[in-house]
């Protein structure tokens, strides 16, 4: 009934104007379905031809208000169901039309993902003086393996399997929990411990994985 790029629009101002609504009248079901809707508006939109920038600009736009909204009304449900929606149809995207020409756009938005799923869990916690739970160390970890997976497959096949080529990532991973593990030691409040022993648990794990990239078997 209307070309692509009049029913996209309206898609979008569809999801907007329902996560207001949902914003308004708190209802949770109303931004689950609403955020349904914006995840399947680029399969629904799909044309079969490849477009990394649009669609990582599209899921990065529509994860940063899914979040704003899960953490303005404490709908976490939401931050987590947003994660696997984003990386999935990022990662079926990249399965079915990747190639080493697309390393750079590709790796730059999962890294947008990543930042911002892994920010918008201990943020959470910070802001409101909670805790890390369970189910939030399982988001980080699992907002850390999505990446990470799907970086170094994009990495090793755009690099011809070189495992080399997987230490700057291996590296950046255990430098950046790293860093949150100082600045959380710094804060020292009893509510952040959880989070803390988290990223040094992440920053050594990837600082691990560093030695067997970088080093032979008989060197290690």
């Amino acid at each position: 009934l209307a070309s692509p790029m009049v029913g996209g629009a309206v898609m979008v101002l569809v999801t907007v104007t329902a996560g207001i609504l949902a914003d308004r009248l708190v209802s949770l079901p109303i931004a689950m379905v609403t955020m349904l809707g914006g995840f399947a508006t680029p399969l629904l939109l799909s044309t079969g031809e490849k477009n990394f920038t649009g669609l990582g600009a599209y899921l990065l736009l529509l994860s940063a208000g899914v979040l704003w909204l899960a953490n303005r009304r404490n709908w976490q449900q939401l931050t987590w169901l947003a994660m696997l929606f984003t990386y999935g149809i990022f990662g079926l995207h990249y399965a079915s039309r990747f190639t080493p020409a697309d390393f750079a756009v590709q790796q730059t938005f999962l890294v947008l993902f990543f930042i911002l799923y892994s920010t918008s869990v201990f943020i959470h916690n910070i802001r409101l003086k909670l805790p890390a739970t369970p189910l939030e160390i399982l988001g980080l970890l699992g907002n850390s393996a999505l990446f990470f997976c799907l970086s170094s497959v994009a990495t090793l096949k755009t690099y011809h399997n070189d495992r080399l080529t997987l230490a700057p990532l291996t590296i950046g991973l255990a430098f950046y929990y790293l860093c949150h593990a100082v600045w959380l030691k710094k804060r020292n409040t009893k509510e952040d411990r959880n989070l803390l022993l988290m990223f040094c648990a992440l920053s050594g794990f990837y600082l691990s994985l560093t030695f067997p990239v970088i080093l032979t078997e008989q060197w290690l």
